[in-house]
């Protein structure tokens, strides 16, 4: 459970958006007596804004997964993730081979 609300689009909300949203989620794990899912999963975002990072040591997470929204090229598959205030997540960033795509293809 959590730790979002909904998952977000990072370019089409505010950065209070995306602090209400995960605030939300934590709401709605506190309220089923669950821990919320300590990292920052955003796996189908077309691109990432330059304070997530600081966004989400805020709610005391230090990881992140996401998948497209890089420069793949010269991207390694784990990376550390920083905003320009200083905070960083240790981030993974998953292979196209696990997209939607992937499983349309294994299911044929």
């Amino acid at each position: 459970i959590g730790p979002w609300y909904t998952m977000p689009d990072e370019f089409l909300t505010s950065c209070e958006s995306l602090i209400q949203n995960l605030l939300y989620g934590h709401t709605i794990c506190e309220r089923y007596q669950a821990d919320p899912l300590k990292t920052g999963y955003v796996c189908d975002t077309f691109g990432h804004i330059a304070n997530f990072p600081q966004i989400l040591n805020g709610f005391g997470i230090k990881s992140a997964l996401i998948s497209r929204g890089t420069n793949d090229d010269d991207l390694d598959c784990f990376f550390q993730w920083s905003s320009p205030d200083g905070s960083d997540v240790l981030t993974f960033k998953a292979p196209e081979v696990c997209g939607y795509g992937s499983f349309f293809f294994e299911v044929l």
